[in-house]
Parts: C-alpha cells; structure tokens; sequence
C-alpha cells in the first residue's frame, strides 16, 4: 500500500507482464498526475472501486490480457479517459452503467471476452467514440440502436462473433468508414443497412446467400 505515495510527478507507470491479481484502494496512492497506466497481462481479479481516486486526471488505461469477469467500477473515477483496453478478459455483460462516466473516451477495445449480448444505452454517454472493438466475443444479439449515440465513431469490429441479423444498427453514424462484421452468422446482407460514406467493409466467412439494395 501507498508504494507510489512520493511520486508526484509521474505521468506514466507500466506494470505490465507481472502476476498481480488485484488492485487495492490504496495501491495507486499520491499519483496525482498519472496520464498513462498500463496494467496488460497480469493476472488481475479485482480492482477496488476507489482504486484510482487521486487519478482523476488518467488518459489512457490496458487492462487487457487479465482475469476480470465485470466492467470495473473504478471507471467511474476517471471521466478524462480517452483510451481503455478491457480486452482478452471474462467478461459476460456489459450493462447501462458501466461505462456511466466515459463521456470523453475516444478508442474502447473489449475484444476476446464473453460478452453475449449488447443492449441499447450501455455506449449512449460516450458520445466522443471513435473507435470501438467487439471482436471475439459470443455476441449473438445487437439490439437495435445501440449506436444511435456514437455518431462520431468512424471504425467498429463485429468480427468473429454469432451475429444474424445487423438491420438499422449502423444508420446513425454518418462518421463510419470502417467496419469489419465478417466470420459471424449473417444470411443476406442489405447495402441500404451501411452509411453511404463507408470507405471499408469485410463482411467474408459469413453465411450470406443474397445481396441487396432495398432495405425499409
């Protein structure tokens, strides 16, 4: 506890490749200025809820490569967070408040975890999104308008995931120009259902019989 109490100063701290399995509320002590925290490949569990108190002012936060099975709390502590990787984790759920306080967060990577389902409002407050990757999930359901809000997002990752049907999830985003929904379950696929600005599309390995122009 308070290991890093002294350290005014510093902007970055990398704990990466170690065996940490969890983050007390007292571990990130005196860290005041910390824009930069990499805690990638750990064995992280849990993460106090007041982990990062005195590090309100945190950018950029890897969590990925770990052993969390939530969307941790301890987001709600730091509102400046432009980028954060959750990915390669066993997280099931994501739900309308976990990510609550995320209104400035530009690129959200949850790839290779266990999320089954995305439901409207869990991405509504990050209305600054740009990049988003749901890759590698068990994602079988999008429900319609979960992106309604993320009109500045301008790349997504769907890929190898068990999705069937995509109808009107991308038409609120008039800043998509790319988008990656291959190795999932589609059968047909509608260009009407794309924004017309889109530059890059893969939509292989999917199950997709007919193509067409004449989505209402």
């Amino acid at each position: 506890e308070n290991t890093f109490n002294s350290l005014n100063n510093l902007h970055t701290l990398i704990l990466s490749n170690n065996k940490l399995t969890r983050i007390d509320s007292n571990t990130f002590n005196g860290l005041l200025g910390l824009n930069v925290l990499s805690l990638d490949s750990n064995s992280i569990e849990y993460i106090d809820p007041e982990a990062l108190r005195n590090s309100s002012s945190l950018q950029d936060l890897h969590l990925n490569s770990n052993k969390l099975y939530d969307i941790p709390a301890v987001l709600n502590e730091v509102p400046q967070l432009q980028t954060l990787d959750l990915g390669d984790n066993q997280i099931s759920e994501i739900f309308n408040y976990s990510f609550a306080n995320m209104q400035k967060l530009v690129g959200l990577r949850l790839t290779e975890n266990n999320i089954s389902n995305v439901s409207k409002g869990v991405f509504d407050k990050m209305t600054a999104l740009r990049i988003l990757n749901l890759s590698s999930n068990k994602i079988q359901r999008v429900e319609t308008g979960s992106f309604d809000s993320n009109t500045n997002v301008m790349a997504i990752r769907l890929d190898g995931n068990y999705i069937t049907e995509i109808n009107a999830l991308f038409d609120k985003l008039p800043n998509l120009v790319w988008l990656n929904i291959s190795e999932n379950l589609l059968q047909w696929f509608d260009y009407a259902q794309i924004p017309t600005g889109l530059q890059w599309l893969d939509i292989h390995g999917n199950q997709i019989a007919e193509l067409g122009n004449y989505y209402e």
